[in-house]
């Protein structure tokens, strides 16, 4: 099946494939949609992001998480780097919502592609449901 659309996809979504939490169930229905019908589009730190969580899990090893990165490679992400067309917006969005550059640059990249942004940051969510952003407990 040709992937004819596009979604950017957070690390507190990304995170459930591989931790089973709340709401992981929807977090892997995102997945298989984002393998089967939709370009998933992320900013270079989201691997970062990832990495760094499981690098602090206990029931994560070395190994494992090197496993995670190889898998998260082979998902052929779309990745926008931090330049001019990505960075002044997500600075930008970052001071007019109160919340982190990080959080910011996936909404500057929805917003940049005019796709939507996926989060399982419920409270990320409450201050930029304004946005182009789906709440992943929400999703279908």
């Amino acid at each position: 099946m040709a992937r004819d659309q596009a979604l950017v996809v957070d690390a507190s979504v990304a995170l459930k494939w591989f931790v089973d939490e709340i709401h992981t169930e929807q977090a892997l229905k995102v997945r298989d949609y984002l393998k089967e019908e939709a370009i998933p589009i992320v900013p270079a730190l989201f691997f970062y992001e990832i990495s760094n969580v499981l690098r602090y899990k206990a029931e994560f090893g070395i190994e494992d998480v090197k496993n995670v990165m190889q898998t998260l490679e082979d998902f052929q992400f779309n990745v926008e780097s931090f330049e001019k067309e990505v960075a002044h917006p997500t600075i930008n969005l970052a001071y007019q919502y109160g919340i982190t550059i990080y959080d910011a640059s996936y909404i500057a990249i929805s917003k940049k592609n005019q796709i939507d942004f996926i989060t399982a940051d419920e409270k990320l969510y409450s201050k930029i449901s304004g946005e182009r952003v789906l709440l992943l407990e929400d999703w279908k």
